[in-house]
Formats: structure tokens, C-alpha cells, sequence
């Protein structure tokens, strides 16, 4: 606010004192035997007038909100607001001029006071232009910036639903896995339970965060993994193909153990001898891009699109990244690819 009232008064002097040059030049150009301390003076009252008026003007403007009018209604009352400034000017610096500082004790002449009067107004509409369209143009941006404010804090608002959503869906696919195993086999159902305690634990811990490395994503997709082959035994192979300098990278959390889940949900568990989830995770030096993949055997079905973990992925990712990342699905062969492209 302090520097917005320096500024306001800087520019209020720079434009007087300019326009007080400006007269002195044209006045040394076209009578220079009247240039004189006379005329300094006189340039100088006329000068501090039209910074007293015009910031008394602008008090009115703030005092009674005019900001807040609508334009036609701003116009006439700046139009007729004007008007009394330039009379009350016009007359002020005529009296100072004529009488304080020449003394010339001429009479009164209508003529020329009207004219002093138009040349004022002129100036004063000037002037209330240049105040106006700073206003309305610092008002915009300051509505601009609140705008932009508001729509992170509803973009945080919406990544913290999204992963309040992630969680719950997690752990009702791994407590499905578990289910099948208590009547079955009730030791592995104890270590299932136990593993998925430590899953759960390291879930809560990363499920606050934004991002995480790969290698923490893969601690949770190993636990996971434990979990689905007590359940599927040998109808689940799995196979990683990581480039070690890839791990560091960081991603959002669950992004890639999602896609693992998918990919056994509407890939494996569908086929009656099961198949195969490969993780990779690739750099490219050419296209300046990471890739993490998930390819599982079975056949891509388009409605699986709209599953809660790939609209979630895909949300997050447009939040996050907006368009330095991308997800994709699609049918290979026999297998189905599901990517994550991150440009770096």
C-alpha cells in the first residue's frame, strides 16, 4: 500500500513539473523576452494547483467509491466533476498569476478566462484518463492474480480429494485378495495380513506427499504384488525392467502401483491360465522424456478407461504436470500398454 502511494505521488509530480517544462519551452520558442522568474513562478502556482485540485479530485473518487459505478454513470459525473476542477483551476491560477504575481490588476474578461477554462479541462480530462486506466488496468490484474490464487487453492483442494479417493480404493482391492485366502489357507492369510499392515503403514506415510522417488513406488508395488500372487499363485508372473537411473526420479504417489492393479483387474485375473505384468521404467537422452510402463497380457476393453484409479491418475496428472506429462492405454499384440510419459 506504501509503495502504491509513492508511486501515485511520483507520478503526479513527474507529470506536473513535465507539463510546467513544456510551457516554459513553448513559451522560450515563441516569446523568449518573456521568460522571466516571473514566469517560473507563475508555471510554478500553476503547477502546484493542478496537483492540490487533481488530488482532491481523487479523494472524492475513493471517499464515495466511484470505482464501483457503472461506466456510463463514471463517465457524466467525471465529465461534470472535471468541469468544476477546471473552472475552480482556471480561476485560482488567474488570480494568483495576475494579481500575486504580475499585478497587473486587469479587469475581468470572460473571453479569456473560457479559454484558460477549455485548456484546463483538457488538461484535467487528460489526467483523469491516465488515473482511470491505471486503475481499472491495476484493478484487472489484481482480479487476475486472485483469479490464478483461487484456482490453485482448487487445484489442492482437488488433489487432496483425489488421493482421499485413491486410498480407500487401495485398500479395498488388497483386503479383496485376502478375503479369498482366509478359508482357504489361514497362514498365508497371516503373513497376507501382515504384509498388507506394512503396505498400509508406507501408503500414509507417501499418500501425504505430492511426489515420491520410483524406488518408493516400488517398495508399495512389491508389497502389493505380494499380496496378488498369494491370490493368483502361478497364474501371476512379474518381471521389472528398471533403468537404474530412473529410480531417483520422482512421480505421484500410487500412479504406477494403479496401473499394476488395473492391469491385473481387467488383464489377468480375466484370462483362465493368467499371464504376465512387466514394470518398466525408461529414460530417453534423444527426447528428453521418462517412461514408466505397465504391460500385461489380455485385451484392452475402452470402459476400463473409467475406472476411479485411471480418471484419478489421469486428473492428477493434468493437475500436477498439466502438459508435461501424459497417460495413455492402448492394445499391443496380445499384450495391453499402459504409459506414463513425463517430458524433463
Amino acid at each position: 500500500m506504501l509503495k502504491k502511494r509513492w508511486l501515485y505521488w511520483i507520478a503526479q509530480c513527474i507529470g506536473w513539473i513535465a507539463y510546467a517544462l513544456v510551457m516554459l519551452l513553448a513559451t522560450y520558442g515563441e516569446e523568449p523576452e518573456k521568460l522571466d522568474f516571473k514566469l517560473v513562478l507563475s508555471l510554478t502556482s500553476l503547477m502546484l494547483t493542478g496537483i492540490l485540485i487533481t488530488h482532491c479530485m481523487r479523494l472524492v473518487y475513493v471517499y464515495f467509491d466511484w470505482f464501483q459505478k457503472s461506466f456510463p454513470v463514471l463517465i457524466i459525473r467525471v465529465v461534470v466533476f472535471s468541469l468544476f476542477a477546471s473552472i475552480l483551476m482556471a480561476n485560482v491560477h488567474e488570480y494568483i498569476s495576475e494579481y500575486l504575481i504580475y499585478h497587473s490588476g486587469k479587469s475581468f474578461e470572460w473571453f479569456e478566462l473560457s479559454l484558460n477554462v477549455i485548456a484546463v479541462n483538457i488538461l484535467i480530462v487528460f489526467w483523469n484518463t491516465l488515473y482511470f486506466t491505471y486503475h481499472f488496468f491495476h484493478k484487472s490484474r489484481k482480479q487476475e492474480l486472485n483469479n490464478i490464487s483461487l484456482e490453485v487453492k482448487k487445484n489442492e483442494i482437488e488433489l487432496k480429494t483425489l488421493k482421499s479417493q485413491l486410498n480407500p480404493h487401495f485398500l479395498f482391492n488388497a483386503l479383496n485378495s485376502i478375503r479369498a485366502l482366509v478359508e482357504l489357507d489361514p497362514e498365508k492369510s497371516k503373513m497376507a495380513i501382515t504384509t498388507l499392515s506394512n503396505l498400509l503403514r508406507k501408503s500414509l506415510v507417501t499418500g501425504k506427499e505430492n511426489t515420491i522417488s520410483l524406488q518408493e513406488e516400488l517398495d508399495i508395488i512389491s508389497n502389493y504384488l505380494i499380496l496378488e500372487k498369494i491370490r493368483f499363485e502361478e497364474r501371476l508372473e512379474v518381471e521389472y525392467r528398471i533403468q537404474e537411473s530412473t529410480l531417483a526420479l520422482t512421480l505421484p504417489p500410487f500412479s504406477v502401483q494403479l496401473m499394476v492393479e488395473n492391469a491385473i483387474k481387467h488383464g489377468i485375473s480375466k484370462l483362465v491360465a493368467g499371464g504376465k505384468v512387466w514394470i518398466e521404467s525408461n529414460f530417453s537422452e534423444n527426447e528428453k522424456s521418462w517412461t514408466v510402463r505397465v504391460v500385461n497380457t489380455g485385451e484392452f476393453k475402452p470402459n476400463s478407461m473409467d475406472g476411479v484409479g485411471i480418471v484419478n491418475t489421469q486428473r492428477r496428472l493434468s493437475l500436477q504436470y498439466h502438459q508435461k506429462a501424459k497417460f495413455q492405454i492402448f492394445q499391443q499384440g496380445e499384450e495391453v500398454i499402459a504409459e506414463i510419459i513425463f517430458e524433463l
